[in-house]
């Protein structure tokens, strides 16, 4: 039996390694001093997930192994259309690396817009409709909702200082 020849081996294989990442990480998560002793700390919700995901992933091998249905990775992904979907790899690095210079709202907006023009929308006014009001309504969430922080990025800091 060869491991990675099953594309739902595969799969929990990929998701059992980034739990255990993920798990490593949970635990170096740092604690309020007060909150030590309470029983929900911010590292009890990304341990738990981890685990469940060990346990699930770890099941799914064991389930795969014990089946002889055939389900070979190469007949799997056999058809698919890679174009859009290293394109939308690509435009998700291009949002990351310019995230800190244009900041939330910008850099989203471009992201969505990108993504919609890849996945074949070619309505410009309706691509720019949605992008912006997502975006909006997700920034709104988050700053207003929740009281995050989004950085407002170094374009805006250089066209209007600190202000905003």
């Amino acid at each position: 039996m060869r491991l990675l020849d099953n594309k739902d081996r595969v799969g929990s294989m990929l998701v059992l390694v980034f739990s255990l990442a993920y798990l490593r990480y949970a635990f170096d998560l740092p604690l309020d001093p007060t909150a030590a002793v309470e029983s929900f700390t911010p590292k009890t919700l990304p341990i738990g997930l981890s685990i469940t995901a060990i346990l699930l992933s770890l099941a799914q091998i064991a389930i795969s192994v014990s089946a002889k249905d055939g389900n070979t990775v190469s007949a799997a992904v056999k058809g698919f259309d890679w174009k859009p979907t290293l394109l939308l790899v690509l435009a998700m690095s291009f949002y990351v690396w310019l995230f800190g210079f244009l900041g939330f709202a910008l850099s989203s907006f471009l992201f969505l817009l990108c993504g919609f023009f890849i996945l074949g929308e070619r309505r410009l006014l309706l691509g720019i409709g949605v992008a912006s009001s997502l975006v909006l309504f997700l920034w709104a969430v988050l700053t207003q909702l929740f009281g995050l922080y989004l950085d407002a990025g170094d374009l805006w800091r250089l066209l209007f200082g600190n202000a905003g």
